[in-house]
């Protein structure tokens, strides 16, 4: 091991402009496949299964449904089954956490 960078380390001394353009050409290609293809960010976390994430999906349908009335906020508001169940999520995961 001791040989091989003994023998690199030379060649990078000896040939400077090479190494600076083997790294710029290595920069470069980096460079164009995040340009083809860039990285893609997002917030979302989902754990699915759960049933926080069955409330969260439910609540995230009937925030997008249509009320077909203009400044109403009752057309906005989930309905009661589905608030009863995150009632009922919250109370079981708080027995939960008791009696651990």
């Amino acid at each position: 091991m001791s040989v091989l960078l003994y023998r690199l380390g030379h060649f990078a001394y000896a040939r400077p402009w090479y190494v600076i353009a083997g790294w710029l050409a290595v920069v470069s290609a980096v460079v164009a496949l995040l340009v083809v293809n860039p990285v893609k960010l997002s917030n979302e976390v989902r754990i699915d299964g759960t049933p926080a994430q069955e409330v969260i999906d439910d609540l995230a349908k009937w925030s997008r449904w249509p009320s077909g009335r203009e400044n109403d906020s009752s057309s906005r508001t989930p309905p009661t089954a589905l608030l009863r169940r995150l009632g009922n999520w919250r109370i079981s995961s708080a027995r939960s956490m008791m009696m651990h």
